[in-house]
């Protein structure tokens, strides 16, 4: 029996009780990071997604980013939010060997809107099984319906054993989750050039 709606369940509520997976999940935790994915000093940003360098500045960033959460990380969830999820959806080719009864499927009722339900897929598994660097390109894809690959839903990683939550949002910006400033301290000052300005000062407060 697959009991991993129940481990991925306990595991928030010990670690992030209240908190919900989702768009902006910067703004509801204390202990969090959010990372622009591109330069943008003197850019203008509409004129500038459709040049492949732009892209590809934001998915390298990305990867870094990613790595460096990820590299002594043994397992994940891997959470996969969508309006409907079936296991031929796309998003699981970019997992080696994947059985359907690996993943759980539940749905959530409210998240972003009174009465508007959104499907769940939580799937606990080793980091080396999941192709990674496809599901970033595909996030960082997903405003630009021209551009393969692409995925229309939300996609999270949570590192387990230091309960860190990734959630890459768009080509835009990623934000990093921890439940205490320790964990992601080194990660604000390395990277700290990359911080979004918009938020530094609420960053800035916690960290510094």
């Amino acid at each position: 029996m697959n009991n991993v709606k129940s481990e991925y369940t306990n595991f928030m509520e010990r670690n992030y009780k209240g908190v919900v997976l989702k768009q902006s999940i910067f703004y509801n935790c204390h202990y969090a990071l959010r990372f622009d994915l591109h330069d943008n000093d003197g850019i203008d940003y509409f004129n500038h997604t459709g040049e492949d360098a732009y892209f590809t500045e934001g998915l390298n960033r990305a990867k870094e980013l990613f790595d460096a959460v990820f590299h002594d990380c043994r397992e994940v969830y891997f959470i996969y939010r969508s309006g409907k999820i079936r296991f031929a959806d796309k998003i699981f080719r970019t997992i080696s060997e994947l059985k359907r009864d690996e993943i759980d499927i539940f749905e959530e009722n409210g998240i972003y809107e009174e009465n508007f339900k959104t499907a769940l897929a939580v799937i606990k598994l080793g980091i080396d099984r999941i192709n990674y660097e496809s599901i970033l390109e595909s996030i960082n894809n997903s405003d630009f319906p021209d551009r393969r690959p692409r995925t229309e839903g939300e996609v999270y990683f949570i590192q387990r054993e230091k309960e860190m939550i990734f959630s890459m949002y768009d080509d835009r910006g990623l934000d990093i989750i921890g439940t205490n400033k320790e964990t992601l301290e080194p990660f604000y000052i390395k990277y700290n050039e990359w911080l979004l300005d918009y938020d530094r000062d609420k960053m800035d407060g916690v960290f510094q």
